[in-house]
Protein backbone atom coordinates (compact mmCIF):
# COMPACT_ATOMS: atom_id res chain seq x y z
CA UNK A 1 0.00 0.00 0.00
CA UNK A 2 1.44 3.36 -0.84
CA UNK A 3 2.04 6.01 1.67
CA UNK A 4 2.49 9.59 1.53
CA UNK A 5 6.31 9.32 1.97
CA UNK A 6 6.22 7.15 -1.31
CA UNK A 7 4.79 9.53 -3.29
CA UNK A 8 6.51 12.68 -2.35
CA UNK A 9 10.07 10.59 -2.67
CA UNK A 10 8.83 9.89 -6.25
CA UNK A 11 7.95 13.01 -6.55
CA UNK A 12 11.54 14.62 -5.53
CA UNK A 13 13.06 12.09 -7.45
CA UNK A 14 11.35 12.59 -10.56
CA UNK A 15 12.28 16.95 -10.61
CA UNK A 16 15.81 15.69 -9.56
CA UNK A 17 15.79 13.29 -12.52
CA UNK A 18 14.85 15.95 -14.60
CA UNK A 19 17.81 17.82 -13.59
CA UNK A 20 20.23 15.08 -13.87
CA UNK A 21 19.66 13.51 -16.60
CA UNK A 22 17.56 15.88 -19.49
CA UNK A 23 17.88 14.10 -22.23
CA UNK A 24 16.10 11.00 -20.89
CA UNK A 25 13.38 13.08 -19.00
CA UNK A 26 12.71 14.81 -22.45
CA UNK A 27 12.21 11.06 -23.72
CA UNK A 28 9.84 10.22 -21.26
CA UNK A 29 9.49 10.57 -17.53
CA UNK A 30 5.95 9.20 -16.55
CA UNK A 31 4.39 8.32 -12.91
CA UNK A 32 2.07 5.92 -12.24
CA UNK A 33 0.70 3.60 -9.63
CA UNK A 34 1.09 -0.20 -9.54
CA UNK A 35 -1.79 -2.77 -8.16
CA UNK A 36 -0.64 -1.90 -4.91
CA UNK A 37 -1.06 1.47 -5.28
CA UNK A 38 2.60 1.96 -5.37
CA UNK A 39 3.90 4.92 -6.86
CA UNK A 40 6.62 4.14 -9.60
CA UNK A 41 8.03 6.39 -12.61
CA UNK A 42 10.04 5.14 -15.72
CA UNK A 43 12.78 6.93 -17.22
CA UNK A 44 12.66 7.10 -20.83
CA UNK A 45 11.13 5.70 -23.76
CA UNK A 46 9.48 2.16 -22.29
CA UNK A 47 10.59 0.02 -25.37
CA UNK A 48 12.64 -2.76 -25.29
CA UNK A 49 16.23 -2.10 -26.68
CA UNK A 50 15.96 1.37 -25.24
CA UNK A 51 17.93 3.02 -22.32
CA UNK A 52 15.08 3.50 -20.13
CA UNK A 53 14.40 2.39 -16.47
CA UNK A 54 11.71 1.40 -13.67
CA UNK A 55 12.13 2.59 -10.53
CA UNK A 56 9.13 1.52 -7.73
CA UNK A 57 8.87 2.78 -4.32
CA UNK A 58 7.15 0.86 -1.86
CA UNK A 59 6.49 0.34 2.40
CA UNK A 60 8.18 -2.46 3.58
CA UNK A 61 5.08 -4.98 4.92
CA UNK A 62 4.49 -4.51 8.36
CA UNK A 63 4.23 -7.89 10.56
CA UNK A 64 2.30 -6.72 13.64
CA UNK A 65 -0.67 -5.44 15.06
CA UNK A 66 -1.48 -2.31 17.48
CA UNK A 67 -2.49 -2.64 20.86
CA UNK A 68 -6.45 -3.41 20.07
CA UNK A 69 -5.44 -6.20 17.15
CA UNK A 70 -5.71 -4.05 13.82
CA UNK A 71 -3.34 -3.80 11.52
CA UNK A 72 0.00 -1.40 12.05
CA UNK A 73 -0.15 2.26 11.43
CA UNK A 74 3.50 2.91 11.61
CA UNK A 75 5.76 5.49 10.05
CA UNK A 76 7.03 2.14 7.74
CA UNK A 77 10.45 1.71 6.09
CA UNK A 78 10.55 2.26 2.41
CA UNK A 79 12.38 0.25 -0.54
CA UNK A 80 13.44 1.56 -3.57
CA UNK A 81 13.42 -1.10 -6.79
CA UNK A 82 15.09 0.05 -9.94
CA UNK A 83 14.80 -2.27 -12.73
CA UNK A 84 16.80 -2.24 -16.08
CA UNK A 85 16.27 -4.56 -19.32
CA UNK A 86 18.99 -6.92 -20.32
CA UNK A 87 21.03 -6.54 -23.39
CA UNK A 88 21.93 -9.04 -25.90
CA UNK A 89 24.59 -9.87 -23.40
CA UNK A 90 23.78 -11.77 -20.19
CA UNK A 91 23.05 -9.46 -17.05
CA UNK A 92 24.35 -6.30 -18.42
CA UNK A 93 21.68 -3.78 -19.27
CA UNK A 94 21.41 -1.76 -22.25
CA UNK A 95 21.23 1.41 -19.91
CA UNK A 96 24.63 3.01 -20.47
CA UNK A 97 27.21 3.05 -17.18
CA UNK A 98 27.06 6.74 -17.14
CA UNK A 99 22.89 6.92 -16.53
CA UNK A 100 22.76 4.10 -13.93
CA UNK A 101 25.37 5.88 -11.65
CA UNK A 102 23.43 9.34 -11.97
CA UNK A 103 20.34 7.04 -11.21
CA UNK A 104 21.39 5.17 -8.71
CA UNK A 105 23.23 8.66 -6.96
CA UNK A 106 19.70 10.17 -7.12
CA UNK A 107 17.80 7.18 -5.91
CA UNK A 108 20.43 6.60 -3.01
CA UNK A 109 20.55 9.95 -1.76
CA UNK A 110 16.95 9.20 -0.05
CA UNK A 111 18.88 6.52 2.69
CA UNK A 112 16.29 4.11 1.35
CA UNK A 113 17.18 0.09 0.83
CA UNK A 114 17.74 0.03 -2.97
CA UNK A 115 17.12 -3.30 -4.93
CA UNK A 116 18.68 -3.05 -8.86
CA UNK A 117 16.18 -5.80 -11.08
CA UNK A 118 17.51 -7.03 -14.54
CA UNK A 119 14.55 -8.42 -16.94
CA UNK A 120 15.59 -10.34 -19.88
CA UNK A 121 16.58 -9.35 -23.34
CA UNK A 122 13.63 -7.85 -24.85
CA UNK A 123 11.27 -7.36 -21.86
CA UNK A 124 10.48 -4.09 -20.43
CA UNK A 125 10.29 -3.92 -17.09
CA UNK A 126 6.77 -3.63 -15.43
CA UNK A 127 5.75 -2.52 -11.62
CA UNK A 128 4.20 -6.11 -11.25
CA UNK A 129 7.52 -7.92 -12.92
CA UNK A 130 10.36 -6.25 -11.99
CA UNK A 131 12.82 -8.95 -13.11
CA UNK A 132 15.67 -11.14 -11.46
CA UNK A 133 17.06 -9.71 -8.20
CA UNK A 134 20.63 -8.80 -9.07
CA UNK A 135 22.13 -7.31 -6.00
CA UNK A 136 20.77 -5.03 -2.62
CA UNK A 137 21.83 -2.09 -0.98
CA UNK A 138 21.09 -0.91 2.27
CA UNK A 139 22.64 2.44 3.43
CA UNK A 140 23.14 0.86 7.40
CA UNK A 141 25.08 -1.98 7.52
CA UNK A 142 23.86 -3.09 11.17
CA UNK A 143 20.32 -2.41 10.86
CA UNK A 144 18.75 -2.32 7.75
CA UNK A 145 15.51 -1.37 8.16
CA UNK A 146 16.69 1.40 10.16
CA UNK A 147 18.49 3.01 7.83
CA UNK A 148 14.99 3.97 5.58
CA UNK A 149 12.83 5.58 8.67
Amino acid sequence: MATYKSKVLLDTLAADLALRLPVQAALGLTKAFDASSNPYLILGTNTTGTQSALVLIKGVTTFGTDIIGAAQAVFTPHTMQICFEASTIANVPYTTADIMLKLMGECLKFGLNVDIYLTANTVMPTAAVPGTLLGSFSPHIQYGLMSSM
